[in-house]
């Protein structure tokens, strides 16, 4: 039996976790800075499951995430409901919309996806307003479901005698022999392993560099802002998840008349330790356009979301080994971590049991 130890309480720290401790012959420890969870992207994530991507293998992995958690969002002791919404991405030019035609043909084997002119959007989402647009790419079965529920769940179904938790607990670095992993130093105190695994998100570039080892790829953390909104008007309908990738605009709907709401924000480079909880500016530029696209009159209430998450410099997460024995990585999820944590889990169980 080998130690493993995890790096990192948010959703895909988690999901390995369960995984691992479900199917591995191993001790597992998760050690989360905070609380499961309750930081960095994990904990304002709007929980979006869509699978539709340009590339079809993206599609696959999505697709076994969004089945995943239908599954388990339909045991008892899941804290949480898997809202199906659909989900709608807008296509602005002739030559995209012939694009998407052609791929959602491929992926008729893989997922439910359907393809509408802009008349049949507008005839079936009347309270959007998007313009100069050709159509969209309508995803059906997508919906949303809570990160931290689902984080929670990881954690109490994979928490046994053998598999445990420890919160509050900060990893400073990893400590190695030779090329070879045999730890890792915390506030808590040394912790014997085998096997690490790094699922840090936005912090995992600075554990590197204070562990003195070579990330595969260039980490880069970006701010997240969302607008939390309330008005009559979304009350009166069925909002669906969206993605409009020309605009930045996306979001989803939410219970009891709400709607996350998010535009492009291109702050890079923050610190994830030192990161303001307000930026008044982009709270203006998301209601502005939040207010054009749904036509809203006047807004009931308006709570701003604010976090980050972390990039790799080719938006392809580091789901792989490092040159170091015992050593793997789970991060750089560019924003859409949740949706693939499931396959993320299975893949590291994978490249672990090659190594």
């Amino acid at each position: 039996m080998k130690n493993v130890v995890i790096i990192g309480g948010g959703v895909i720290g988690s999901a390995i976790f369960h995984h691992l401790s479900k199917y591995g012959n191993n001790k597992v420890t998760l050690i989360e800075k905070d609380e499961v969870g309750q930081q960095g992207a994990t904990s304002v994530s709007g929980g979006i499951l869509r699978c539709f991507h340009n590339s079809l293998s993206l599609t696959s992995e999505a697709n076994y995430g969004l089945n995943f958690y239908r599954d388990i969002a339909q045991k008892e002791n899941f804290p949480g409901n898997f809202i199906q919404t659909g989900c709608v991405y807008p296509v602005h030019t002739q030559s995209d919309f012939d694009y998407v035609k052609e791929l959602a043909i491929k992926y008729k084997s893989i997922i439910n996806i359907e393809i509408f002119d802009s008349d049949r959007v507008q005839e079936l989402m009347p309270f959007i307003n998007w313009s100069n647009y050709q159509g969209a790419v309508f995803e059906p079965d997508a919906g949303y479901l809570c990160p931290r529920a689902a984080s929670q769940f990881f954690i109490d179904e994979g928490s046994n005698a053998e598999n445990t938790v420890i919160n509050k607990t900060k990893c400073l670095r990893i400590v190695r022999q030779y090329r070879n992993v045999i730890g890792v130093e915390t506030t808590a105190g040394f912790i014997p392993a085998d096997i690490v695994i790094v699922a840090a998100g936005a912090w995992s570039g600075r554990l590197a560099e204070d562990s003195d080892i070579t990330l595969p790829a260039s980490l880069r953390v970006k701010a997240i802002q969302m607008a939390s909104v309330q008005s009559n008007v979304l009350r009166e309908n069925v909002i669906p998840a969206f993605l409009d990738e020309v605009t930045g605009a996306y979001g989803r709907g939410a219970q009891e008349g709400g709607l996350m709401f998010g535009a492009s924000y291109n702050m890079w480079d923050i610190d994830p330790n030192d990161f303001p909880t307000h930026d008044e500016l982009q709270h203006e530029i998301i209601m502005k356009e939040c207010k054009r696209l749904f036509n809203l009159p006047d807004i009931d209430s308006c709570q701003q979301i604010r976090m980050f998450d972390c990039y790799t410099d080719n938006d392809r997460p580091l789901v792989c080994s490092s040159d170091t024995r015992g050593l793997f990585w789970a991060t750089g999820f560019s924003g859409g971590g949740f949706k693939f944590a499931p396959y993320v889990a299975e893949r590291i169980f994978e490249i672990i049991n090659r190594s």
